[in-house]
């Protein structure tokens, strides 16, 4: 029996650009299609289900945030071999061509859990955010360091080359730079883009989903326990969208980015928030649990 591949959208406030990407969802072959309000109050759902009545809309009742919404899924695809494809709603799909297959085909090792499409930005080159290797708590304090001093005005251009040099050349290709200086090809990697990725259905029951507690960063830890597992996340070019950034969380995203990733810290190095306040300094809206 041929696998079933389900279309999962989440959005927040999304305006127009929900219609614009359903208006190319409705015109793929995918078996069905899902979306997962995160309690918008733009009239956008109401727009939708007035020209997409066939598809399948989970309203929710309150603001959960990005890894809350996408749990709205679980336990609704109930087909244990059925993959379920996640596409933010400021996504604009790539050229025409057949999204359910090349995600088909991207899961036909067994050892795949997770697979990550490639996502452009709006002028359409690589996403630095595409994928890469798994957060570090000294090696990231060490590379934001270095992004520091890279964006001081008081360093010589002499000396920005050789950190930049160094920052390419040794060991912190695990971080952004990654997907933008490397081949474009399939390949084993720690984490994918929350913006447009595919999990089988039963994984992603099996595991419980997003951990709620996670605002930012969610994507990393979800790929940490679907490795845990013995399965490969794997990033493809042969899906992809072009992301029209559309942010809905404005100001908050640093603080949600600084409490993720002490999070994720703590969570799988145990980390105490004392060392994390001194590798990366405080922060005024962030206390300790």
């Amino acid at each position: 029996m041929s696998k079933k591949v389900i279309a999962a959208i989440p959005t927040y406030n999304p305006g127009e650009s929900l219609l614009r990407l359903a208006e190319q969802i409705d015109k793929q072959n995918f078996d069905a299609v899902y979306v997962l309000d995160d309690c918008s109050n733009d009239g956008s759902i109401g727009k939708l289900k007035s020209m997409f009545p066939h598809f399948n809309v989970i309203q929710g009742s309150e603001n959960k945030g990005p890894a809350g919404n996408r749990n709205r899924i679980l336990n609704v695809i109930h087909d244990h071999d059925a993959i379920v494809v996640f596409i933010d709603a400021d996504m604009v799909l790539g050229e025409p061509g057949d999204i359910k297959e090349a995600v088909k085909d991207a899961f036909k090792e067994e050892s795949v859990g997770m697979v990550g499409g490639y996502i452009l930005d709006k002028q359409l080159k690589p996403m630095a955010w595409n994928y890469g290797h798994e957060m570090h708590p000294i090696k990231d304090a060490w590379f934001w360091q270095v992004v520091t001093t890279l964006a001081r005005g008081d360093i010589s251009d002499e000396f920005r080359g050789e950190l930049l040099t160094k920052l390419r050349n040794n060991d912190v290709d695990y971080h952004w730079i990654y997907p933008m200086t490397l081949p474009l090809r399939r390949r084993r990697i720690d984490w994918v883009a929350e913006g447009l990725f595919a999990i089988k259905a039963s994984l992603f029951n099996e595991i419980g989903g997003y951990d709620e507690k996670m605002r930012y960063h969610e994507g990393q830890d979800l790929a940490r326990r679907i490795r845990d597992k013995g399965l490969d996340v794997i990033f493809s070019p042969s899906f992809k969208a072009v992301h029209q950034e559309l942010h809905t969380s404005g100001e908050q995203r640093s603080t949600d980015s600084y409490k993720s990733q002490y999070y994720f810290f703590h969570k799988h190095w145990g980390m105490p928030y004392e060392v994390y306040e001194k590798l990366y300094g405080s922060h005024p809206q962030v206390k300790p649990d």
